[in-house]
């Protein structure tokens, strides 16, 4: 195995990292709209992050090591970190009390599982305690959000940088985002109204309508304005995007037009579950059979 010098590696790619951002300096400020934003190397990641409250995105060096990537596909891998910035910039406070902002859509998700626990006779039982819940019906909600975000990063790219519509170009940027876990049959694994947020992304990398299996009726084949579905919230993302529109125009779109959909497939979910008495069971039986209201950490990826 050879013996390679951690040390000189490091070195190498922070010269890389320095030479890219001189010369990329004034494209990533037009991009941003803030010059005074800072990118800092770290050894330790394995992706670009973004911590917008301190104006700093963080990045992988071993990302300016692999030769697979050219400064194109890193300089996208930015640029997709950074698409939200912008508007994180205006909307601040609307980003950071997000959750509050959908707190009508929880209370009635969060009451809607109670009821059905209830129903069941486990009530008093601790692994369906409203705070349980409460934290569940919160974070499925944000994640659903963040999916969304993500997608109109990747859509807000490709607007701003044509280069990357470049057929290779864009096929450069999928077989990442492949490699990453976004892959069509993965949704076959998820729950119904996970698998229709992550399908929106999946039509943008494969061009292609995705199969929601276990859904009588394919909420895509809903038709609205007469356009297909996915058709019009591209259309209307993007339409956000050239307009200069960001979080509460986009918040707005997704509660008129997704959120129902995402809403009535995870009710589905809750009236399919199978609920279980953690009274009088072990804690080990518990650990192993685990409240259907956790998630595993690959679910929370």
């Amino acid at each position: 195995m050879p013996n390679y010098d951690e040390q000189k590696l490091i070195e190498e790619s922070t010269k890389h990292v320095e030479s890219f951002l001189q010369r990329e300096q004034r494209t990533l400020a037009t991009f941003t709209g803030d010059s005074s934003l800072m990118y800092m190397p770290d050894p330790k990641l394995e992706r670009f992050l973004l911590n917008p409250s301190k104006g700093i995105l963080y990045l992988p060096l071993a990302a300016f090591l692999d030769r697979n990537l050219d400064d194109n596909q890193i300089l996208w891998h930015i640029y997709y970190e950074l698409a939200m910035y912008p508007d994180w910039k205006k909307q601040t406070k609307a980003y950071l009390y997000r959750g509050k902002s959908w707190k009508k859509e929880k209370d009635r998700m969060t009451g809607y599982i109670l009821h059905r626990i209830e129903k069941e006779g486990l009530g008093g039982d601790r692994a369906y305690q409203p705070d349980i819940i409460t934290g569940y019906v919160e974070k499925e909600i944000l994640d659903a959000l963040h999916r969304l975000d993500k997608l109109t990063s990747f859509l807000r790219v490709l607007q701003m940088c044509p280069v990357y519509r470049d057929v290779a170009n864009f096929k450069k940027i999928t077989a990442y985002m492949e490699q990453t876990g976004i892959k069509r049959k993965a949704i076959d694994e998820m729950p119904k109204h996970r698998a229709f947020i992550n399908s929106f992304i999946l039509k943008e990398i494969y061009k292609t309508t995705p199969e929601m299996k276990g859904c009588g009726e394919n909420p895509f084949s809903k038709r609205i304005l007469n356009q297909p579905f996915l058709d019009f919230i591209h259309s209307q993302l993007e339409r956000q995007i050239n307009s200069e529109e960001g979080v509460l125009e986009r918040d707005s779109l997704i509660r008129s037009f997704i959120y129902p959909v995402f809403e009535q497939l995870w009710k589905e979910e809750i009236d399919a579950m199978d609920f279980f008495k953690s009274h009088g069971a072990s804690q080990e039986q518990v650990s192993e059979r685990k409240s259907p209201f956790e998630q595993s950490k690959k679910e929370k990826k």
